[in-house]
């Protein structure tokens, strides 16, 4: 988990899983080295991939917590650059769900900010289905969905989970909003359903991939 000034802004159940989501992305690995990115070197240009890096200029604590399955030392980099106060950032959260076997819908991933990508953590899904206010969003089979996210460089993680990317060509601009001005004028969430088609029962989770500012959810 990772905090910033005590509040909590990712968050994985396993070094495993924040690997995986680094795998898809084809972010570099390397044996022994697990890599928290907040930069985001699959964006289309080096302005871009910056949007999302945590600047600390206004920050008091910045924390990364973690379970340890045996004695031994942790030693952490970072990598720096230019300073400057904290911006838009990448939250992830992690939503777990009991999943039957066919069409589940999902009620209990949050809105508010634009969504960049959802992992839906589980090998047998078999397709998804995303509404919006009515308006399909995805339609597809896992297959399909992979097929294309290939083609702009992503590379699935078949065996382990099936995943949504909004922004495969590498712009933020491209994140589904989740809330938004309503008939009367005021901010409300938008009317989502998020449907994945499963052929064993078992636990999903779901890692959703936020694009959102310290204060938000």
């Amino acid at each position: 988990r990772c905090k910033l000034d005590g509040k909590e802004f990712q968050f994985y159940a396993s070094g495993t899983a924040a690997q995986d989501i680094n795998d898809f992305y084809g972010r570099p690995a390397d044996a022994g080295v697990l890599q928290l990115w907040f930069a985001r070197p699959e964006m289309n240009d080096r302005g871009l991939q910056r949007v999302t890096s945590i600047r600390t200029g206004d920050v008091q604590q910045f924390t990364v917590e973690m379970d340890q399955g045996a004695a031994g030392t942790i030693i952490a980099h970072a990598i720096v650059s230019e300073p400057g106060n904290l911006g838009l950032i990448t939250k992830v959260r992690r939503y777990p769900f009991a999943a039957a076997i066919g069409q589940n819908e999902l009620s209990n991933i949050t809105q508010g900010p634009s969504i960049m990508a959802a992992h839906f953590y589980k090998s047998d899904v078999t397709a998804l289905y995303v509404e919006d206010g009515g308006q399909i969003v995805a339609n597809a089979t896992k297959a399909a969905l992979e097929s294309s996210q290939r083609g702009y460089g992503r590379v699935p993680q078949t065996a382990v989970m099936t995943s949504l990317d909004f922004c495969m060509e590498g712009n933020h601009g491209d994140a589904m909003p989740t809330s938004g001005i309503n008939a009367r004028g005021v901010q409300a969430n938008r009317p989502l359903r998020w449907l994945p088609t499963i052929t064993a029962a078992a636990n999903l989770d779901t890692y959703v991939e936020y694009l959102d500012f310290w204060a938000g959810i």
